[in-house]
């Protein structure tokens, strides 16, 4: 019978049992009974196999996109001579690695839908092996694309806060562009519609600038001075998935703009989902913390910081050409936080504690001299007009790479 099933057509799977089974003999039922479950079966393989060819389908597409959108960012890195030896092998690790490892679990699929008709033991397993390659194209295929970029005051690595409460006078903006979220399906103005009314949103984002190219099991947080932990009990950008998580206070929505304050991210990180605070599903009563952050006194520095007169003057005269802080206060407020905050790493205060400490915000190039429990920031100057010898490549405490 099973050959002659297979080739059968649907209309005929729909029919019921072939004529010759006479209904009112039990064996005939049986084999009625038998044929109706092995025909429901072998529809629902060949639907699992189309299912698998289209999603095969539509994942190479995702990851021709990718591939030129990685070739267009790394030949804008290389200018107009040509092809760097980074674009040839990021277009060879796309080409050979990713789409190779989607087609052979689609090509895996189509071969267990194949030999689905070889008898009632062998559907057990055929439905076994669809649901293995499934699971396998699903691994090979979760592809995240971000919803837009953030722009933020905090430029490079340096000064960058660990937590974005850490420096409430940070304003940021977020412009939604959902263009591929499927193409030509969604509105940011309509997603926006509703998220005003509350006062914190949840911004998921990519450590996308981060340069370590793999992470440890053990690293070594800045409140615990040199000791090592766990990465899963920190937060540590250097992670499998690098994938960070912040929250934010709303300021206004604006179209398919988020203004927003307290964040922690650097200018142009790709943030991939927002989400509205919700305070009696978000937050734990009787939460507990690791012991070394237990004494919140610990948590945070809180330096005193003290603005020389040239550095005030500085910044006064700078304010006209600031892209995200508005006006002195607000500044030099956001210097202050990111300061008393203490951004310097490990390393620097135990090696380099001596030397000027530098970072950006939004257009400004802060140097400061730290001593004991104080501050003084000593000049201010355009970012784009100072010299930057004093910023060490390994300094800083936020959470991602150099942008630029």
């Amino acid at each position: 019978l099973l050959p002659l099933l297979v080739a059968m057509p649907e209309a005929a799977c729909q029919a019921g049992p072939p004529l010759l089974c006479s209904e009112g003999e039990p064996r005939a039922r049986q084999q009625a009974r038998a044929l109706k479950l092995l025909q429901g079966k072998v529809r629902a393989l060949r639907s699992e196999h189309d299912r698998l060819l289209e999603r095969h389908s539509k994942l190479a597409s995702c990851m021709a996109a990718e591939a030129e959108q990685l070739r267009g960012m790394l030949q804008a890195r290389s200018g107009p001579c040509g092809k760097t030896t980074e674009l040839l092998a990021a277009e060879q690790m796309v080409a050979a690695g990713m789409v190779a490892v989607v087609a052979e679990a689609a090509a895996a699929a189509a071969g267990a839908a194949a030999d689905a008709p070889a008898g009632t033991a062998g559907v057990a397993s055929t439905e076994a092996a669809a649901t293995g390659a499934a699971e396998a194209a699903g691994e090979a295929s979760w592809v995240v694309r971000p919803i837009g970029r953030i722009r933020s005051p905090f430029v490079e690595k340096n000064g960058t806060p660990r937590q974005g409460c850490v420096v409430p006078s940070a304003r940021a903006k977020l412009r939604l562009c959902l263009a591929a979220h499927p193409p030509g399906t969604l509105n940011a103005s309509h997603a926006l519609e509703g998220l005003g009314a509350f006062s914190h949103v949840w911004l998921l984002w990519l450590f996308d600038r981060d340069s370590r190219s793999a992470a440890k099991s053990k690293v070594r947080p800045p409140r615990l001075d040199g000791a090592k932990t766990g990465l899963y009990s920190t937060r540590t950008p250097h992670r499998p998935n690098r994938v960070g998580l912040s929250l934010v206070r709303l300021l206004a929505v604006e179209g398919d703009t988020l203004h927003l304050s307290g964040v922690d991210l650097c200018d142009g990180t790709a943030v991939v989902d927002v989400k509205p605070y919700v305070p009696f599903a978000d937050t734990a009563e009787g939460a507990s913390v690791a012991p070394w952050l237990a004494d919140t006194r610990q948590q945070t520095p809180d330096l005193e910081v003290v603005w020389s007169e040239a550095a005030a003057a500085e910044l006064r005269a700078l304010l006209p050409q600031l892209r995200l802080l508005r006006g002195e206060d607000q500044a030099r407020a956001a210097v202050s936080e990111v300061l008393a905050a203490d951004p310097r790493s490990v390393h620097w205060r135990q090696t380099r504690a001596a030397l000027d400490y530098g970072f950006s915000i939004d257009l400004l190039n802060v140097v400061c001299r730290f001593d004991g429990g104080a501050c003084t920031v000593r000049t201010v100057q355009h970012l784009h007009l100072c010299d930057r010898s004093h910023v060490a490549g390994d300094a800083g405490g936020g959470p991602l790479a150099d942008p630029s």
